[in-house]
Protein backbone atom coordinates (compact mmCIF):
# COMPACT_ATOMS: atom_id res chain seq x y z
CA UNK A 1 0.00 0.00 0.00
CA UNK A 2 1.57 3.18 -1.15
CA UNK A 3 1.65 6.01 1.90
CA UNK A 4 2.55 9.68 1.14
CA UNK A 5 5.27 9.70 4.13
CA UNK A 6 7.19 12.91 3.26
CA UNK A 7 8.02 16.35 1.26
CA UNK A 8 10.54 13.65 -1.43
CA UNK A 9 7.46 12.73 -2.55
CA UNK A 10 5.77 15.73 -3.86
CA UNK A 11 8.87 16.24 -6.46
CA UNK A 12 9.11 12.54 -7.51
CA UNK A 13 7.00 11.05 -9.85
CA UNK A 14 6.18 7.94 -8.13
CA UNK A 15 3.08 6.43 -8.80
CA UNK A 16 1.84 8.17 -5.31
CA UNK A 17 2.89 11.24 -6.47
CA UNK A 18 1.18 10.64 -9.74
CA UNK A 19 -2.18 10.09 -7.69
CA UNK A 20 -2.07 12.59 -5.19
CA UNK A 21 -1.11 15.07 -8.08
CA UNK A 22 -3.73 14.37 -10.10
CA UNK A 23 -6.21 13.92 -7.39
CA UNK A 24 -5.33 17.35 -5.41
CA UNK A 25 -5.53 19.48 -9.63
CA UNK A 26 -8.84 17.65 -10.05
CA UNK A 27 -10.31 18.71 -6.51
CA UNK A 28 -8.83 22.41 -7.25
CA UNK A 29 -10.69 22.49 -10.80
CA UNK A 30 -13.78 21.86 -9.05
CA UNK A 31 -13.68 23.98 -6.85
CA UNK A 32 -11.80 27.31 -8.68
CA UNK A 33 -12.74 26.63 -12.17
CA UNK A 34 -15.94 24.74 -12.49
CA UNK A 35 -17.03 25.64 -15.76
CA UNK A 36 -13.31 24.11 -17.16
CA UNK A 37 -15.09 21.06 -17.92
CA UNK A 38 -12.94 19.83 -20.89
CA UNK A 39 -9.34 20.44 -18.45
CA UNK A 40 -11.54 18.91 -15.46
CA UNK A 41 -12.24 15.52 -17.82
CA UNK A 42 -8.75 15.36 -19.33
CA UNK A 43 -7.23 15.68 -15.32
CA UNK A 44 -9.69 12.37 -14.36
CA UNK A 45 -8.75 10.43 -17.49
CA UNK A 46 -4.68 11.21 -16.32
CA UNK A 47 -6.09 10.17 -12.40
CA UNK A 48 -7.64 7.15 -13.76
CA UNK A 49 -4.64 6.17 -15.49
CA UNK A 50 -2.50 6.19 -12.44
CA UNK A 51 -5.01 4.49 -10.35
CA UNK A 52 -5.73 1.78 -12.25
CA UNK A 53 -1.63 0.52 -11.17
CA UNK A 54 -2.46 -0.47 -7.77
CA UNK A 55 -3.57 0.50 -4.68
CA UNK A 56 -2.69 3.70 -3.34
CA UNK A 57 -3.64 5.55 0.16
CA UNK A 58 -4.03 9.07 0.70
CA UNK A 59 -3.17 10.11 4.58
CA UNK A 60 -4.34 13.59 5.57
CA UNK A 61 -1.84 14.67 8.41
CA UNK A 62 1.13 13.17 6.33
CA UNK A 63 0.38 15.29 3.55
CA UNK A 64 -0.37 18.24 5.51
CA UNK A 65 3.26 17.90 6.83
CA UNK A 66 4.80 17.25 3.23
CA UNK A 67 2.54 20.29 1.82
CA UNK A 68 3.94 22.69 5.15
CA UNK A 69 7.55 21.46 4.65
CA UNK A 70 7.64 21.72 0.74
CA UNK A 71 6.13 25.52 1.09
CA UNK A 72 9.22 26.43 2.86
CA UNK A 73 11.45 25.21 0.24
CA UNK A 74 12.96 28.04 -2.31
CA UNK A 75 11.09 26.72 -5.42
CA UNK A 76 8.08 24.97 -4.36
CA UNK A 77 7.57 21.85 -6.36
CA UNK A 78 4.97 21.86 -9.32
CA UNK A 79 0.76 21.63 -8.48
CA UNK A 80 1.59 22.57 -4.43
CA UNK A 81 -1.22 25.17 -4.68
CA UNK A 82 -3.53 21.67 -5.44
CA UNK A 83 -1.66 19.75 -2.77
CA UNK A 84 -2.95 22.77 -0.27
CA UNK A 85 -6.31 22.60 -1.86
CA UNK A 86 -6.35 18.74 -1.26
CA UNK A 87 -4.85 19.03 2.36
CA UNK A 88 -7.31 21.83 3.17
CA UNK A 89 -10.21 20.04 2.17
CA UNK A 90 -9.53 16.55 3.98
CA UNK A 91 -9.19 18.44 6.82
CA UNK A 92 -11.83 19.91 6.56
CA UNK A 93 -14.45 17.21 5.79
CA UNK A 94 -12.93 15.25 9.02
CA UNK A 95 -11.20 12.90 6.48
CA UNK A 96 -8.14 11.51 7.78
CA UNK A 97 -7.23 8.96 5.10
CA UNK A 98 -8.14 7.68 1.67
CA UNK A 99 -8.09 4.13 0.33
CA UNK A 100 -8.32 2.87 -3.32
CA UNK A 101 -7.79 0.09 -5.40
CA UNK A 102 -7.32 -0.41 -8.58
CA UNK A 103 -10.45 -1.46 -9.45
CA UNK A 104 -11.27 2.20 -9.01
CA UNK A 105 -13.21 3.78 -11.64
CA UNK A 106 -13.44 7.24 -13.38
CA UNK A 107 -16.71 7.55 -11.79
CA UNK A 108 -15.72 6.64 -8.28
CA UNK A 109 -12.67 9.65 -8.65
CA UNK A 110 -14.79 12.04 -9.89
CA UNK A 111 -17.61 11.47 -7.24
CA UNK A 112 -14.92 11.79 -4.48
CA UNK A 113 -13.14 14.80 -5.42
CA UNK A 114 -16.98 16.04 -6.11
CA UNK A 115 -17.89 15.60 -2.21
CA UNK A 116 -14.04 16.72 -1.13
CA UNK A 117 -15.08 19.84 -3.60
CA UNK A 118 -18.33 20.30 -2.11
CA UNK A 119 -19.29 22.56 1.08
CA UNK A 120 -20.57 20.66 4.16
CA UNK A 121 -24.48 21.00 4.33
CA UNK A 122 -24.62 20.25 8.13
CA UNK A 123 -23.43 21.75 11.13
CA UNK A 124 -22.02 17.78 12.37
CA UNK A 125 -18.32 18.07 10.41
CA UNK A 126 -17.96 15.38 8.13
CA UNK A 127 -21.58 14.83 7.26
CA UNK A 128 -21.92 16.05 4.09
CA UNK A 129 -19.29 14.46 2.64
CA UNK A 130 -19.85 11.43 4.10
CA UNK A 131 -23.41 11.15 2.93
CA UNK A 132 -21.94 11.95 -0.66
CA UNK A 133 -19.48 9.11 -0.26
CA UNK A 134 -22.12 6.67 1.08
CA UNK A 135 -24.05 7.45 -2.37
CA UNK A 136 -21.70 6.35 -4.38
CA UNK A 137 -21.50 2.96 -3.86
CA UNK A 138 -18.40 1.94 -4.43
CA UNK A 139 -16.48 -0.62 -3.36
CA UNK A 140 -13.50 0.04 -4.71
CA UNK A 141 -13.05 2.90 -2.32
CA UNK A 142 -12.40 3.42 1.58
CA UNK A 143 -12.74 6.83 3.85
CA UNK A 144 -10.96 7.03 7.47
CA UNK A 145 -13.78 9.72 8.97
CA UNK A 146 -14.34 11.55 12.07
CA UNK A 147 -11.36 13.26 15.07
CA UNK A 148 -11.04 10.15 15.99
CA UNK A 149 -11.58 7.80 12.98
CA UNK A 150 -13.75 5.70 11.74
CA UNK A 151 -13.60 3.57 8.43
CA UNK A 152 -16.51 4.49 5.91
CA UNK A 153 -17.23 1.77 2.99
CA UNK A 154 -18.88 3.58 0.05
CA UNK A 155 -21.56 0.32 0.78
CA UNK A 156 -22.86 0.03 4.37
CA UNK A 157 -24.37 -2.81 5.38
CA UNK A 158 -28.11 -1.30 5.43
CA UNK A 159 -27.15 1.43 3.17
CA UNK A 160 -28.25 3.76 5.25
CA UNK A 161 -26.02 7.27 5.19
CA UNK A 162 -24.44 8.13 8.30
CA UNK A 163 -26.01 11.41 10.31
CA UNK A 164 -29.46 10.24 8.71
CA UNK A 165 -28.41 12.29 5.88
CA UNK A 166 -29.95 11.97 2.37
CA UNK A 167 -27.61 10.44 0.20
CA UNK A 168 -26.34 13.32 -2.45
CA UNK A 169 -26.39 12.48 -6.21
CA UNK A 170 -22.98 12.89 -8.28
CA UNK A 171 -23.33 14.38 -11.67
CA UNK A 172 -22.01 12.48 -14.29
CA UNK A 173 -18.93 14.09 -15.98
CA UNK A 174 -19.64 16.53 -18.39
CA UNK A 175 -22.10 18.35 -15.91
CA UNK A 176 -21.59 21.33 -14.24
CA UNK A 177 -19.81 20.83 -10.61
CA UNK A 178 -21.52 20.91 -7.04
CA UNK A 179 -22.02 24.25 -5.69
CA UNK A 180 -19.39 25.10 -3.75
CA UNK A 181 -17.94 27.32 -0.91
CA UNK A 182 -15.71 29.64 -2.94
CA UNK A 183 -16.75 30.14 -6.71
CA UNK A 184 -14.15 31.92 -8.95
CA UNK A 185 -15.97 35.08 -10.65
CA UNK A 186 -14.97 36.75 -13.53
CA UNK A 187 -11.26 36.92 -15.24
CA UNK A 188 -9.37 36.60 -12.42
CA UNK A 189 -7.94 33.81 -10.47
CA UNK A 190 -7.78 33.61 -6.49
CA UNK A 191 -4.30 35.20 -4.93
CA UNK A 192 -3.41 33.05 -1.48
CA UNK A 193 -2.55 35.00 1.38
CA UNK A 194 0.65 34.41 3.14
CA UNK A 195 -0.58 32.63 5.40
CA UNK A 196 -2.11 29.97 3.48
CA UNK A 197 1.04 28.18 2.62
CA UNK A 198 1.63 27.59 6.87
CA UNK A 199 1.78 24.07 8.13
CA UNK A 200 -1.67 22.52 8.36
CA UNK A 201 -3.37 21.74 11.40
CA UNK A 202 -3.08 18.20 12.55
CA UNK A 203 -5.97 15.95 12.04
CA UNK A 204 -7.49 16.13 15.61
CA UNK A 205 -8.10 20.33 14.72
CA UNK A 206 -10.85 20.95 12.19
CA UNK A 207 -8.61 24.02 10.38
CA UNK A 208 -11.06 26.16 8.19
CA UNK A 209 -11.21 26.13 4.31
CA UNK A 210 -8.12 28.89 3.29
CA UNK A 211 -9.65 32.33 2.55
CA UNK A 212 -8.52 34.16 -0.71
CA UNK A 213 -8.56 37.31 -1.77
CA UNK A 214 -10.20 37.60 -5.64
CA UNK A 215 -8.28 39.54 -8.10
CA UNK A 216 -11.02 41.92 -9.21
CA UNK A 217 -11.23 41.77 -13.06
CA UNK A 218 -11.48 45.19 -13.04
CA UNK A 219 -7.82 45.21 -11.83
CA UNK A 220 -6.74 43.34 -14.97
CA UNK A 221 -8.71 44.93 -17.20
CA UNK A 222 -7.25 48.32 -16.42
CA UNK A 223 -3.82 47.15 -16.64
CA UNK A 224 -4.12 45.35 -20.46
CA UNK A 225 -5.57 48.95 -21.42
CA UNK A 226 -2.36 50.43 -19.90
CA UNK A 227 -0.46 48.30 -21.88
CA UNK A 228 -2.36 48.65 -25.68
CA UNK A 229 -2.09 52.67 -24.83
CA UNK A 230 0.94 54.67 -25.17
CA UNK A 231 3.51 54.13 -22.11
CA UNK A 232 6.09 56.94 -21.51
CA UNK A 233 9.68 56.55 -19.80
CA UNK A 234 7.76 58.00 -16.76
CA UNK A 235 4.53 55.90 -16.60
CA UNK A 236 6.59 52.46 -17.57
CA UNK A 237 8.30 51.72 -13.88
CA UNK A 238 4.70 51.99 -12.33
CA UNK A 239 2.80 49.96 -15.03
CA UNK A 240 5.26 47.07 -15.22
CA UNK A 241 5.53 46.95 -11.33
CA UNK A 242 1.48 46.24 -11.73
CA UNK A 243 2.23 43.62 -14.48
CA UNK A 244 4.81 41.93 -12.49
CA UNK A 245 2.54 42.11 -9.70
CA UNK A 246 -0.40 40.37 -11.03
CA UNK A 247 1.37 37.91 -13.12
CA UNK A 248 3.09 36.33 -9.65
CA UNK A 249 -0.37 36.40 -8.03
CA UNK A 250 -1.26 33.77 -11.03
CA UNK A 251 1.71 31.90 -10.84
CA UNK A 252 1.00 31.55 -7.00
CA UNK A 253 -2.09 30.96 -7.21
CA UNK A 254 -2.02 28.13 -10.00
CA UNK A 255 -4.07 30.22 -12.68
CA UNK A 256 -1.42 29.14 -15.67
CA UNK A 257 -3.91 30.34 -18.22
CA UNK A 258 -4.34 33.67 -16.73
CA UNK A 259 -0.83 34.21 -16.85
CA UNK A 260 -0.05 33.08 -19.90
CA UNK A 261 -2.81 35.24 -21.63
CA UNK A 262 -1.24 38.31 -19.70
CA UNK A 263 2.46 37.67 -20.51
CA UNK A 264 1.14 37.48 -24.42
CA UNK A 265 -0.15 40.72 -24.45
CA UNK A 266 2.85 42.05 -22.89
CA UNK A 267 4.95 39.72 -25.39
CA UNK A 268 2.70 41.57 -27.73
CA UNK A 269 3.21 44.97 -26.85
CA UNK A 270 6.83 44.87 -26.19
CA UNK A 271 7.37 44.28 -30.14
CA UNK A 272 5.89 47.34 -30.93
CA UNK A 273 7.52 49.39 -28.30
CA UNK A 274 9.92 51.48 -30.16
CA UNK A 275 11.90 53.63 -26.62
CA UNK A 276 14.57 51.39 -25.85
CA UNK A 277 14.12 52.14 -22.16
CA UNK A 278 10.21 50.83 -22.22
CA UNK A 279 11.06 48.67 -23.79
CA UNK A 280 13.84 47.01 -21.74
CA UNK A 281 11.44 47.28 -18.89
CA UNK A 282 8.88 45.12 -20.94
CA UNK A 283 11.89 42.46 -21.50
CA UNK A 284 12.65 42.48 -17.60
CA UNK A 285 9.12 41.64 -16.61
CA UNK A 286 9.31 38.62 -18.84
CA UNK A 287 12.42 37.80 -18.09
CA UNK A 288 11.17 37.10 -14.55
CA UNK A 289 8.97 34.48 -15.33
CA UNK A 290 11.76 32.48 -16.35
CA UNK A 291 11.91 30.60 -13.07
CA UNK A 292 11.47 26.27 -13.31
CA UNK A 293 8.41 26.61 -11.42
CA UNK A 294 6.04 29.11 -13.55
CA UNK A 295 7.97 27.45 -16.91
CA UNK A 296 6.87 23.88 -15.79
CA UNK A 297 3.05 25.90 -14.73
CA UNK A 298 2.86 26.87 -18.32
CA UNK A 299 4.28 24.24 -20.39
CA UNK A 300 1.40 21.89 -18.30
CA UNK A 301 -1.25 24.07 -20.30
CA UNK A 302 0.42 22.66 -23.55
CA UNK A 303 -1.60 19.44 -23.69
CA UNK A 304 -4.26 20.68 -22.20
CA UNK A 305 -5.14 24.00 -23.53
CA UNK A 306 -4.95 24.12 -27.32
CA UNK A 307 -6.56 27.52 -27.90
CA UNK A 308 -3.15 28.42 -25.37
CA UNK A 309 -0.67 26.61 -27.69
CA UNK A 310 0.53 29.41 -29.73
CA UNK A 311 0.95 31.93 -27.13
CA UNK A 312 2.42 29.11 -24.86
CA UNK A 313 4.91 27.95 -27.35
CA UNK A 314 6.10 31.81 -27.92
CA UNK A 315 6.73 32.13 -24.34
CA UNK A 316 8.59 29.37 -24.10
CA UNK A 317 10.43 30.42 -26.89
CA UNK A 318 11.34 33.48 -25.66
CA UNK A 319 12.45 31.66 -22.47
CA UNK A 320 15.25 29.86 -24.23
CA UNK A 321 17.26 27.30 -21.91
CA UNK A 322 15.13 27.12 -18.89
CA UNK A 323 12.20 26.49 -20.83
CA UNK A 324 13.82 23.26 -22.71
CA UNK A 325 14.65 22.11 -19.56
CA UNK A 326 11.37 22.05 -17.94
CA UNK A 327 9.97 20.83 -21.82
CA UNK A 328 12.14 17.67 -21.58
CA UNK A 329 11.53 17.11 -17.76
CA UNK A 330 7.90 17.04 -18.59
CA UNK A 331 8.22 14.74 -21.96
CA UNK A 332 10.19 12.36 -20.05
CA UNK A 333 7.78 11.54 -17.39
CA UNK A 334 4.60 12.11 -19.65
CA UNK A 335 2.25 9.36 -19.10
CA UNK A 336 -0.17 9.77 -22.40
CA UNK A 337 0.80 10.49 -26.19
CA UNK A 338 -1.26 13.45 -26.02
CA UNK A 339 1.30 15.03 -23.49
CA UNK A 340 4.46 13.54 -25.31
CA UNK A 341 3.17 14.94 -28.40
CA UNK A 342 2.78 18.17 -27.22
CA UNK A 343 5.86 18.55 -25.50
CA UNK A 344 7.66 17.50 -28.29
CA UNK A 345 5.78 20.15 -30.80
CA UNK A 346 6.92 22.73 -28.59
CA UNK A 347 10.58 21.48 -28.14
CA UNK A 348 10.62 21.26 -32.48
CA UNK A 349 10.63 25.50 -31.98
CA UNK A 350 13.33 25.63 -29.55
CA UNK A 351 16.92 25.09 -31.63
CA UNK A 352 18.94 25.28 -27.81
CA UNK A 353 17.12 21.74 -27.22
CA UNK A 354 19.32 19.83 -29.35
CA UNK A 355 22.22 19.82 -26.68
CA UNK A 356 19.94 18.33 -24.10
CA UNK A 357 18.36 16.32 -26.63
CA UNK A 358 21.45 14.36 -27.30
CA UNK A 359 22.63 13.85 -23.61
CA UNK A 360 19.38 11.97 -23.85
CA UNK A 361 20.59 9.82 -25.77
CA UNK A 362 22.50 8.17 -23.06
CA UNK A 363 19.56 7.67 -21.24
CA UNK A 364 18.75 4.12 -19.78
CA UNK A 365 15.29 4.41 -20.47
CA UNK A 366 14.63 3.07 -23.98
CA UNK A 367 11.22 5.19 -25.07
CA UNK A 368 13.58 8.57 -23.68
CA UNK A 369 16.16 7.74 -26.21
CA UNK A 370 13.67 6.64 -29.08
CA UNK A 371 11.48 10.11 -28.15
CA UNK A 372 15.18 12.22 -28.08
CA UNK A 373 16.47 10.35 -31.63
CA UNK A 374 13.06 11.42 -33.18
CA UNK A 375 13.42 14.96 -32.24
CA UNK A 376 16.71 15.24 -33.31
CA UNK A 377 15.81 14.05 -36.98
CA UNK A 378 12.58 16.52 -37.09
CA UNK A 379 14.55 19.30 -35.65
CA UNK A 380 17.06 18.65 -38.52
CA UNK A 381 20.59 18.67 -36.13
CA UNK A 382 22.45 17.84 -38.32
CA UNK A 383 25.38 17.94 -35.57
CA UNK A 384 24.02 15.11 -34.29
CA UNK A 385 24.83 12.48 -36.47
CA UNK A 386 27.57 10.41 -35.34
CA UNK A 387 25.28 10.27 -31.73
CA UNK A 388 22.63 9.21 -33.85
CA UNK A 389 24.41 6.07 -35.87
CA UNK A 390 26.01 4.93 -32.41
CA UNK A 391 22.58 4.14 -31.50
CA UNK A 392 22.07 1.41 -34.51
CA UNK A 393 23.81 -0.71 -32.16
CA UNK A 394 21.50 -0.20 -29.17
CA UNK A 395 19.43 -3.27 -27.87
CA UNK A 396 16.18 -2.06 -28.26
CA UNK A 397 14.61 -2.34 -32.02
CA UNK A 398 12.13 0.43 -31.77
CA UNK A 399 15.43 2.79 -31.14
CA UNK A 400 16.95 1.53 -33.95
CA UNK A 401 14.43 2.23 -36.06
CA UNK A 402 14.27 6.03 -34.31
CA UNK A 403 17.65 6.16 -35.04
CA UNK A 404 17.51 5.69 -38.57
CA UNK A 405 14.32 7.59 -39.70
CA UNK A 406 16.16 10.61 -38.03
CA UNK A 407 19.44 9.83 -40.12
CA UNK A 408 17.44 9.61 -43.65
CA UNK A 409 16.34 13.02 -42.37
CA UNK A 410 19.39 14.11 -41.71
CA UNK A 411 20.90 12.97 -45.05
CA UNK A 412 24.59 14.01 -44.21
CA UNK A 413 26.62 11.88 -46.24
CA UNK A 414 27.74 10.21 -42.82
CA UNK A 415 24.16 9.24 -42.24
CA UNK A 416 23.69 7.97 -45.64
CA UNK A 417 26.30 5.82 -45.74
CA UNK A 418 25.33 4.45 -42.22
CA UNK A 419 21.45 3.85 -43.77
CA UNK A 420 23.26 1.62 -46.38
CA UNK A 421 24.38 -0.22 -44.19
CA UNK A 422 21.45 -0.61 -42.29
CA UNK A 423 20.20 -2.59 -45.51
CA UNK A 424 22.01 -5.81 -44.19
CA UNK A 425 20.74 -5.40 -40.69
CA UNK A 426 19.52 -8.78 -39.10
CA UNK A 427 16.06 -7.20 -38.45
CA UNK A 428 13.74 -6.92 -41.26
CA UNK A 429 11.71 -3.99 -40.14
CA UNK A 430 14.41 -2.28 -39.71
CA UNK A 431 15.85 -2.82 -43.35
CA UNK A 432 12.21 -1.92 -44.80
CA UNK A 433 13.11 1.61 -42.82
CA UNK A 434 16.35 1.83 -44.14
CA UNK A 435 14.74 1.33 -48.05
CA UNK A 436 11.68 3.74 -47.23
CA UNK A 437 14.59 6.54 -46.65
CA UNK A 438 16.87 5.66 -49.28
CA UNK A 439 14.38 6.67 -51.88
CA UNK A 440 14.73 10.43 -50.69
CA UNK A 441 17.97 11.01 -50.00
CA UNK A 442 20.21 11.99 -52.77
CA UNK A 443 23.68 10.57 -52.51
CA UNK A 444 25.87 8.80 -55.34
CA UNK A 445 26.57 5.53 -53.90
CA UNK A 446 22.56 5.09 -52.88
CA UNK A 447 21.75 3.42 -56.36
CA UNK A 448 24.68 1.01 -56.21
CA UNK A 449 23.75 0.02 -52.78
CA UNK A 450 20.09 -1.04 -53.31
CA UNK A 451 20.90 -2.70 -56.26
CA UNK A 452 23.44 -4.77 -54.01
CA UNK A 453 20.92 -4.97 -51.67
CA UNK A 454 18.52 -6.23 -53.69
CA UNK A 455 20.37 -9.52 -54.61
CA UNK A 456 20.61 -10.72 -51.42
CA UNK A 457 17.32 -9.48 -49.79
CA UNK A 458 15.31 -12.30 -48.57
CA UNK A 459 12.16 -10.46 -47.25
CA UNK A 460 9.28 -9.58 -49.98
CA UNK A 461 8.46 -6.58 -48.48
CA UNK A 462 11.91 -5.08 -48.07
CA UNK A 463 12.55 -5.98 -51.71
CA UNK A 464 9.49 -3.89 -52.86
CA UNK A 465 10.54 -0.92 -50.86
CA UNK A 466 14.09 -1.16 -52.33
CA UNK A 467 12.41 -1.34 -55.67
CA UNK A 468 10.43 1.78 -55.09
CA UNK A 469 13.44 3.65 -53.74
CA UNK A 470 14.90 2.74 -56.77
CA UNK A 471 12.48 4.47 -58.91
CA UNK A 472 12.89 7.33 -57.31
CA UNK A 473 16.50 7.94 -58.19
CA UNK A 474 15.78 7.35 -62.03
CA UNK A 475 19.17 6.74 -63.41
CA UNK A 476 19.78 4.05 -66.43
CA UNK A 477 21.46 1.47 -63.49
CA UNK A 478 17.98 2.03 -61.61
CA UNK A 479 15.65 1.75 -64.29
CA UNK A 480 17.75 -1.01 -65.89
CA UNK A 481 17.36 -3.33 -62.53
CA UNK A 482 13.58 -2.51 -61.93
CA UNK A 483 12.63 -3.53 -65.21
CA UNK A 484 14.77 -6.99 -64.75
CA UNK A 485 13.01 -7.72 -62.01
CA UNK A 486 9.76 -7.02 -64.13
CA UNK A 487 10.17 -9.83 -66.44
CA UNK A 488 9.21 -13.23 -65.65
CA UNK A 489 12.74 -14.69 -65.37
CA UNK A 490 14.55 -17.87 -66.52
CA UNK A 491 12.63 -21.10 -67.67
CA UNK A 492 14.12 -22.46 -64.15
CA UNK A 493 13.99 -19.36 -62.28
CA UNK A 494 10.47 -18.17 -62.72
CA UNK A 495 10.21 -14.22 -60.49
CA UNK A 496 7.35 -14.24 -58.02
CA UNK A 497 4.35 -12.34 -59.72
CA UNK A 498 4.04 -10.46 -56.41
CA UNK A 499 7.83 -8.97 -57.18
CA UNK A 500 7.21 -8.53 -60.72
CA UNK A 501 4.26 -5.81 -59.33
CA UNK A 502 5.91 -4.31 -57.27
CA UNK A 503 8.42 -3.49 -60.24
CA UNK A 504 5.73 -2.84 -62.64
CA UNK A 505 4.41 -0.32 -60.02
CA UNK A 506 7.55 1.29 -59.84
CA UNK A 507 8.16 1.57 -63.49
CA UNK A 508 5.36 3.86 -63.08
CA UNK A 509 6.67 5.80 -60.28
CA UNK A 510 10.07 6.28 -62.59
CA UNK A 511 7.88 8.06 -65.52
CA UNK A 512 11.27 7.57 -67.82
CA UNK A 513 10.99 6.84 -71.39
CA UNK A 514 12.88 3.62 -70.89
CA UNK A 515 10.42 3.02 -67.92
CA UNK A 516 7.31 4.25 -70.36
CA UNK A 517 9.14 1.43 -73.19
CA UNK A 518 9.14 -1.11 -71.01
CA UNK A 519 5.14 -0.48 -69.52
CA UNK A 520 3.86 -0.53 -72.79
CA UNK A 521 5.10 -4.38 -73.05
CA UNK A 522 4.17 -5.52 -70.33
CA UNK A 523 0.49 -4.37 -71.73
CA UNK A 524 1.12 -7.35 -73.53
CA UNK A 525 2.25 -9.92 -70.44
CA UNK A 526 0.75 -13.37 -70.42
CA UNK A 527 0.08 -12.43 -66.64
CA UNK A 528 -3.05 -11.00 -66.33
CA UNK A 529 -2.79 -8.96 -62.71
CA UNK A 530 0.77 -7.14 -64.45
CA UNK A 531 -1.65 -6.58 -67.62
CA UNK A 532 -4.27 -4.39 -65.21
Amino acid sequence: MDVITSARLIDSKTPSELFVHELAHLVWLLVYRPGFVDEQKSVLRSLRGVARKGAFRVVQSELAAAVAEASTQVRPPDGQVWRVELSTRMAFHTVRSIDTTAAVTATDLLGLARALASAEGSDEPGAGFDSQFVALASAAMTVELGRHGFSRAATPAHGVPAYGTRPARTPPTGMTSVETAVREPGYGAAALKPSALSPMAGANARPHIIQRELMPAARVDDVVIRLRGEITPQAAPVLFDEVTRLLEDHARDGAWAELIELAAKVMEREATITHPDVKRGASIVLKRLAKPGILRGVALLLPRHRDLRNCVQAFLLRQGDPAVDVLIELLVSADTSGERRAYRDALRQLPAATGPLQQLLKDHRWYVVRNAAELLGEMHAVAADQALIDLLKHSDARVRHAATLSLVKLGTPRAVQTILRALADPDASLRLKAAHGLGHVTHPGVVPGLVSALDRETDEATAHAILHALAHHPVDTAIQRIVHESTTGSLLKRRPVPRRLAATQALGEAKTDVARTALRSLAKDRERSVRE
